[in-house]
């Protein structure tokens, strides 16, 4: 059942107090059940609130994240992470939150869902993205966009336009970040952006550029 738009942007289901809530302009959540004028969208949600129940009963974990907007299903992956056993299955979750994902989170992950200690994480990749990371050189160049004079993240790109765009999202307070890291530090590389996840502390930053100049080249074998 869908949601009108307006709502279900704002949405977000507690399981443990087994409500949802919703998100006022100030960005405080409120607890639905304490809203009095709500109208149709209270019918709406909690059928809603009925069918992830129900997929929580049948541990129908895919359901129960698809049903969240997609701003939201990383949030409702780390309720239900607990109770995930198939450890392959995480990760198709994990996927498929990025893949549904709105392309401004994508340089912002939650690092608890990507470093988890569980095995097969190589399930996050598609085959053809294992196949990439397979391919590239001991060494890779990355790149990432973000507010000037940030130190990095979980986050990067092997294309250099793609780290420009998200830098020229600050305007002229962006910069695009190019460093260095090993392909064995490298926990998974996604497409279409050629997303270069590594944790921070394994990449080695050789230069900042400033939003407006040109951007470094890429190396050949990502062309």
């Amino acid at each position: 059942m869908g949601l009108s738009e307006d709502i279900c942007d704002r949405m977000r289901f507690d399981r443990r107090a087994r409500s949802w809530t919703l998100m006022d302009p100030l960005g405080e959540w409120t607890d639905l059940r304490d809203l009095k004028d709500i109208g149709r969208a209270s019918l709406e949600l909690r059928e809603l609130t009925h069918q992830v129940e129900a997929a929580t009963r049948r541990k129908d974990w895919s359901t129960v994240v698809s049903l969240h907007v997609p701003e939201l299903r990383d949030w409702a992956l780390l309720q239900v992470e607990d109770q995930i056993k198939c450890h392959r299955h995480y990760w198709e979750l994990v996927r498929l939150v990025l893949s549904t994902s709105p392309v401004e989170k994508h340089f912002v992950w939650p690092v608890d869902l990507l470093l988890d200690a569980r095995p097969n994480r190589k399930f996050v990749m598609t085959e053809e993205e294992r196949q990439i990371l397979a391919d590239a050189p001991d060494c890779l160049q990355i790149f990432r966009g973000g507010k000037r004079f940030a130190s990095g993240g979980l986050s990067w790109s092997l294309e250099p336009s793609v780290a420009m765009w998200y830098a020229q999202q600050y305007e002229d307070r962006g910069q695009v970040l190019r460093g260095w890291c090993n392909k064995s530090d490298v926990i998974a590389i996604f497409k279409p952006q050629h997303e270069v996840i590594v944790p921070p502390a394994c990449v080695k930053i050789q230069q900042r550029i400033p939003t407006g100049d040109e951007p470094p080249v890429v190396a050949p074998w990502l062309t």
